[in-house]
C-alpha cells in the first residue's frame, strides 16, 4: 500500500526503529485498548492478502505489519493534522519503552516537524525518549546480547555498538566496569577480531557472560536511581520559558494561520494541565476533554470555585473555568483539529489572538500556583 507522501519519511523511520514488529505483541494491544485505537488497527489490518507462496510466510508477516502501519498512518492523517499529531504522540509515548533500542529519536522529530507538529507534542516525545535513554539496565543488557550475537558471526548494527559503547564509557559509574577488550575496540570489527580468538561459539558466550557480569550487575543497581533523577529533571522542563516560547510561536501564526494558532493555544493549556497532574502523581484520562481536564487540575490546586467560601474568589475562579470552557468551544468551532467543511466559518486573527492570550495567561497562572504549592520544584524563569 502506498503511504501518503507527506508522512512517508515518518513511516520509513518508524520501520527503521522496529515499530511494526510491536503490532502483534500483547503489551501493544493493551496500549491500543487504553488509547481507544484497537478498532483503528483492526480496520488497518483488514483486506491484507496473504502470499500464495507457502514458503513465504515470514516475508508475509513482515510485509503485513508494514502495511498495517501504513494504513493506520494514512487514516489518521486524513482525519486532520491535529488528530494525527495527537494520536501519534500518544501512541509513541506509550510504545517507545517497548522498542528494543533507540539510539536517537531525532529523525522522527524532524519528520513530524516537517509537517507542522506543535512544540508541546515534540516536548512529550523527547521526554519519553529521554526516559528510555536513561535506562542503562536495558541498554547494558541489549549491548551484551549484541556482543553475544556478533560472537556467533551473526551481523549486528554497527551504529548500535558504537553508540552504546560510547554511552557506557562516558558514564562515570559504569565505565570502570567496561572490559578492556571493549575499550580497545572502537569499531565492531575490532571486537570481532578479538572474540573469534576465544574458541568456539560456546566458549565465546561464556567468556562474554563472565567478563560483562560486573557491568550488568552495576547497571541493574543503578537503573532505579537514574530513572528517578531523570523523572525529576523532566518534571521541571515545562516552565515559564516553555510557556512564553509556545505563546510567542502561536502569536506569530495569527495572521497567516489563525486556525493553527487556536489549536496551539488549546494544546498548550492541555499540556500544562497534564504536566501538573503528572507531577502531583494523579492519574487522568488521556482523552479527557479540556474543560474536564482543567477542572481536575484546578481541584487538585485548590482553584475550584466550590473549594472557597469568599464570593470574590468564587467569582474569579469561576471566571477561569468559563475562560477554559470558551477556549474549548472556540477551538472546536474554529480550530483546525476537527477537519473542515464548506460551511465552516473562518476565524479572524483577532479571534485567534484572544484565544492565544487567554491560554497563555491561564497557563502561567496554573504553573505559578503549582510552583507556589510545591517548593521542591523550582521554576526556571
Amino acid at each position: 500500500m502506498e503511504i501518503i507522501a507527506a508522512i512517508e519519511p515518518l513511516y520509513n523511520d518508524l520501520k527503521e526503529l522496529g515499530f511494526p514488529k510491536l503490532l502483534n505483541e500483547n503489551e501493544f494491544v493493551r496500549i491500543t485498548n487504553k488509547l481507544n485505537l484497537t478498532n483503528e488497527f483492526s480496520e488497518a489490518s483488514q483486506g491484507i492478502k496473504k502470499s500464495n507462496d507457502p514458503f513465504d510466510f515470514m516475508n508475509f508477516f513482515n510485509k503485513s505489519e508494514d502495511e498495517v502501519l501504513a494504513r493506520f498512518l494514512n487514516k489518521q492523517l486524513t482525519i486532520s493534522r491535529d488528530h494525527f499529531f495527537k494520536t501519534i504522540t500518544n501512541l509513541l509515548e506509550n510504545t517507545i519503552p517497548l522498542l528494543q533500542y533507540i539510539p536517537s529519536i531525532d529523525a522522527v522529530i524532524e519528520d513530524l516537524e516537517s509537517i507542522g507538529i506543535q512544540t508541546e507534542y515534540i516536548q512529550r516525545l523527547r521526554s519519553a525518549w529521554q526516559k528510555k535513554d536513561a535506562d542503562y539496565k536495558q541498554k547494558t543488557h541489549y549491548f551484551t546480547s549484541l556482543l553475544i550475537t556478533r560472537s556467533q558471526n551473526i551481523p549486528v548494527q554497527e551504529s548500535h555498538y558504537t553508540k552504546l559503547r560510547q554511552d557506557l564509557l562516558n558514564h562515570s559509574v559504569l565505565s570502570p566496569h567496561v572490559p578492556d577488550y571493549i575499550i580497545n575496540s572502537p569499531e565492531l570489527q575490532h571486537f570481532w577480531e578479538f572474540i573469534k580468538c576465544q574458541g568456539g561459539y560456546r566458549p565465546r558466550r561464556e567468556y562474554l557472560n563472565d567478563t560483562l557480569s560486573a557491568l550488568i550487575s552495576e547497571s541493574d543497581q543503578l537503573s532505579a536511581v537514574l530513572a528517578h533523577d531523570l523523572l525529576q529533571k523532566i518534571k521541571v522542563e515545562i516552565n515559564l520559558n516553555y510557556i512564553n516560547e509556545s505563546w510567542s510561536k502561536s502569536l506569530i501564526r495569527l495572521n497567516a494561520d489563525p486556525d493553527g494558532a487556536i489549536t496551539s493555544a488549546r494544546s498548550l493549556l492541555e499540556t500544562v494541565c497534564k504536566h501538573i497532574l503528572e507531577n502531583l502523581n494523579i492519574e487522568y484520562d488521556e482523552n479527557l476533554e479540556l474543560n474536564k481536564l482543567y477542572k481536575q487540575t484546578a481541584t487538585n490546586l485548590n482553584l475550584s470555585p466550590e473549594q472557597h467560601t469568599e464570593q470574590i474568589f468564587k467569582q474569579i475562579l469561576g471566571g477561569c473555568q468559563t475562560v477554559v470552557d470558551g477556549l474549548a468551544g472556540i477551538r472546536n468551532k474554529h480550530g483546525d483539529a476537527h477537519g473542515s467543511n464548506s460551511k465552516k466559518l473562518k476565524p479572524s486573527s483577532r479571534h485567534a489572538e484572544l484565544a492565544v492570550n487567554l491560554s497563555g495567561s491561564m497557563c502561567k497562572f496554573l504553573l505559578e500556583t503549582f510552583s507556589a504549592r510545591n517548593n521542591n520544584l523550582s521554576l526556571k524563569v
